[in-house]
């Protein structure tokens, strides 16, 4: 069973689960229209290709606030190249 994941506002995690593997998907994006696409995606993988682990997901604003208390935990991160600088 697929459950879709929660991304409101950054900083919140989300999962889709349906099996026993964990994989940690960092999303970096400042657009919050990137960011749901992005989560569109990976529900839309998991439907269409059977996938049966599980995505944990984090939503970080910007590299500044990914990296600021960074752990080598991802396996994924999908980061935008064109986020303002601060």
């Amino acid at each position: 069973m697929v459950y879709g994941i929660k991304l409101d506002i950054c900083d919140r995690i989300g999962y889709i689960t349906g099996g026993e593997t964990v994989y940690n998907i960092a999303i970096v994006d400042d657009d919050d229209a990137g960011a749901e696409l992005l989560k569109k995606y990976l529900k839309k993988y998991t439907a269409d290709s059977g996938f049966k682990d599980e995505f944990r997901v984090m939503r970080f604003c910007s590299g500044v606030e990914f990296i600021a208390d960074y752990k080598p935990i991802y396996d994924v991160v999908l980061m935008d190249i064109q986020m303002p600088g601060r």
